[in-house]
């Protein structure tokens, strides 16, 4: 069986406060029961994340399928630079939004990106730089030092996004990704 995940992040690639509005969230999750405040090995990483608890139901369309019996199932908080990419779902496009055209096959990196955090993109067709999280890319990918990530949940309900975007102040990129 192989894990998917759904992660929210910001569309603000060096958002300041980031611990802060990490604990915002991560306060707001246990106050409604979705996650539990102690952190176990209930995430695909070497770090530890806040495993499902029995409110998680009310946050997503199809409560049925929430990963109650699999040890993957809570929810992973990044803090740290980095890529939210769709995993094995591969990547169709990468549009610029100066020239709106598609650099896919074109000569780019985002080896900048990873080791020094600049997030600005030289478009290889026309040359102007923009930051990474403004191309559209499909499937969706985010860029940002801040991030949450549900591994095996169903898709969150509409609503669940729209408080993560009044708690953080900002609009966020849903990242569905399948390993």
């Amino acid at each position: 069986m192989s894990d998917s995940s759904t992660s929210i992040v910001p569309n603000i690639t060096h958002f300041l406060d980031r611990e802060v509005k990490a604990k915002q969230i991560i306060e707001w999750l246990v106050s409604i029961k979705a996650v539990k405040p102690v952190k176990t090995d209930c995430i695909l990483s070497s770090e530890l994340g806040y495993p499902i608890d029995k409110g998680a139901s009310n946050l997503v369309d199809e409560p049925e399928y929430l990963p109650f019996s699999l040890r993957c199932n809570g929810l992973e908080v990044v803090t740290d630079r980095e890529v939210f990419h769709t995993g094995q779902n591969g990547l169709d496009s990468f549009i610029c939004p100066k020239c709106n055209e598609n650099i896919i096959s074109n000569e780019w990196d985002l080896n900048d990106y990873y080791e020094t955090g600049n997030s600005l993109l030289l478009c290889p067709l026309c040359n102007n730089a923009s930051d990474l999280n403004d191309y559209l890319i499909e499937p969706t990918w985010g860029f940002s030092n801040l991030g949450f990530t549900f591994w095996n949940w169903p898709p969150l309900k509409d609503e669940v996004v729209q408080e993560f975007e009044k708690i953080l102040s900002c609009k966020v990129k849903i990242i569905n990704s399948h390993i």
